[in-house]
Formats: C-alpha cells, sequence, structure tokens
C-alpha cells in the first residue's frame, strides 16, 4: 500500500494453477473480489463525515491485471482528484494554506459555512493548524487484508472438497 493507493497482488498462483491441473475456478475470483472490495471501503472511508457528498469516492479506480484471472488489482484515485486525494489521505501539514477558492467551494457544499462567507478564515485556520488525513487507503488496505485471508480460506476449502470427492 502506498500513499496514494492499494496495490493487491498475488504470488505463486502460476505453481497453484499447475498443481490444480490448470483449474482456476476456486482461485479465479480472489483478486477480483478482493479488488472491488478494496475499492468500496476505500471509498467508504474517504467519506469520513456525514456532510461528505461522496465524490472523492466516486473517484476511487479499481483496475483489474489482463487475464480471465487476473492476479493484480490496483485501487487509485483517478488523475482527477490525485491531488486532493493525497491530501485527504495524508493531511495537510501546518504552515501550508489551501486555496481560498477551493476551500470556500468545498465549505459551501459540506455546509461548514454559509453561502454569503468568504473562505479566507478558515483557510488561515487550516494553514496554522493543518489538517489530519483520513488515512481512507491505509484504513481500506487493513480491512482488504482480512478479506483476502477470507478469499483464500474459500479457495482452499472449495479444492479440498473436490479432491476428496
Amino acid at each position: 500500500m502506498s500513499g496514494s493507493g492499494i496495490t493487491i497482488t498475488v504470488e505463486g498462483v502460476e505453481a497453484l494453477k499447475k498443481k490444480l491441473g490448470g483449474v482456476t475456478e476456486p482461485i479465479g475470483g480472489i483478486v477480483r473480489e478482493a479488488g472491488i472490495f478494496a475499492r468500496e471501503k476505500t471509498a467508504t472511508y474517504a467519506k469520513p463525515h456525514a456532510a461528505d457528498k461522496g465524490t472523492l469516492g466516486q473517484g476511487i479506480t479499481l483496475k483489474l491485471g489482463a487475464g480471465a484471472v487476473p492476479l493484480d488489482a490496483t485501487i487509485a484515485p483517478n488523475s482527477r482528484i490525485m491531488g486532493i486525494a493525497v491530501t485527504v489521505e495524508q493531511g495537510r501539514p501546518p504552515g501550508k494554506r489551501p486555496n481560498v477558492d477551493a476551500i470556500e467551494r468545498w465549505a459551501w457544499a459540506h455546509g461548514y459555512l454559509p453561502r454569503a462567507s468568504r473562505g479566507w478564515k478558515l483557510a488561515q485556520q487550516i494553514a496554522k493548524t493543518g489538517t489530519k488525513g483520513v488515512k481512507m487507503f491505509e484504513h481500506a488496505a487493513k480491512d482488504t487484508e482480512a478479506k483476502v485471508k477470507e478469499l483464500v480460506s474459500h479457495a482452499v476449502s472449495t479444492i479440498e472438497k473436490r479432491w476428496r470427492s
């Protein structure tokens, strides 16, 4: 996991496919399901306050690796929201003031400032204290690790049942 995304990579699947005689069905959905789960979790964590609109979460993308059985997935912000996504993830350090117009639009949209108010004071406050990151990728990565264990356990169970029958 990096500061601006999650990468899921399955290692050893090629060797497992050989052992299974080319059967990929039990393992085929692990990366796809884990990727979808990670993208949904990231979008959820990107909306930590009730007033948030979910716009940032909508810009989180899932890219699956090539092939019928993808062995990797990347969950990351699209290029349009990359800058703000990194700031939301990691927070803004004190001493760096956000763009007044941008913070004003955000504050109006989220109900933090009445429409007639200007965002200068809010921008100055952020410059003074900084902001705390929401760690959407970090939290989603932790949740996804647990989900991958669950998916692998289910695949192992499926394989074991087939070998017993």
